[in-house]
């Protein structure tokens, strides 16, 4: 677990900004608790509010039109989310569900605006900030479009290890157990696809599942796999 004013130094929204800047923003947050496999917010539900992630594990889920869920991506401690809704009060473009036990702390729209009168470099940092993911994002649909499965599975799965997993030795451990479904929805294929590369990986000596949990042994050999 990290204090919240770390969590905001090292966040993508506030990075760059003073310590004393980040003590005032954290001074207007408030905590909340969740339980395993609670929903934070809904798809399409107003969005009033920024989060920074303290302590667990959360996924992003986008649901499809035929009612499935697809996983884009897991949340750990020091990671924010909601930045958008800052800024123009839509609805949410993705549920957020907690994965383990969470804490996090959240920022509302209000208490936002006071603090560009308080902060005021904070405007110009965020537009600029944004701008830089809004490129970044870009950047990798363009490049995970041109992947095979196999490069995709690697990537996605060396990104979770980044996210939230725990090195140890060279390897990688990660703290929450992964369905292959939640996998196929990450990288863009079918279950029976990444259920069939996660076999030959395991029988390479690559990955392996202890309790459902996965773990890199050699995240060097997924590297090259990427890169493919």
């Amino acid at each position: 677990m990290i204090t919240l004013t770390e969590a905001l130094e090292h966040s993508e929204l506030f990075k760059g900004l003073s310590r004393k800047s980040c003590m005032l923003v954290s001074a207007a947050m408030r905590q909340h608790v969740l339980q395993a496999k609670e929903t934070l917010f809904r798809q399409g539900d107003e969005g009033d509010r920024f989060y920074v992630v303290l302590k667990g594990v959360l996924k992003t889920v986008d649901t499809a039109s035929d009612g499935a869920e697809i996983v884009l991506s897991l949340l750990g401690p020091g990671k924010s989310f909601g930045e958008i809704a800052l800024l123009d009060g839509g609805k949410r473009s993705a549920s957020m569900v907690a994965i383990s036990n969470c804490l996090v702390s959240s920022l509302d729209r209000m208490a936002f605006r006071a603090l560009l009168g308080q902060i005021p470099e904070m405007k110009d940092h965020i537009i600029g900030t944004l701008c830089r993911r809004i490129r970044l994002l870009t950047d990798r649909v363009e490049q995970l479009a041109s992947m095979d499965v196999a490069a995709r599975l690697a990537n996605v799965l060396l990104g979770i290890a980044e996210e939230v997993g725990s090195e140890l030795q060279g390897r990688y451990y990660l703290p929450v157990k992964i369905s292959q479904g939640e996998l196929a929805g990450m990288v863009g294929a079918s279950r029976e696809s990444v259920n069939k590369l996660l076999k030959l990986w395991e029988s390479e000596g690559f990955t392996a599942t202890v309790d459902g949990r996965l773990q890199l042994l050699q995240p060097n050999a997924l590297l090259k796999i990427a890169a493919i």
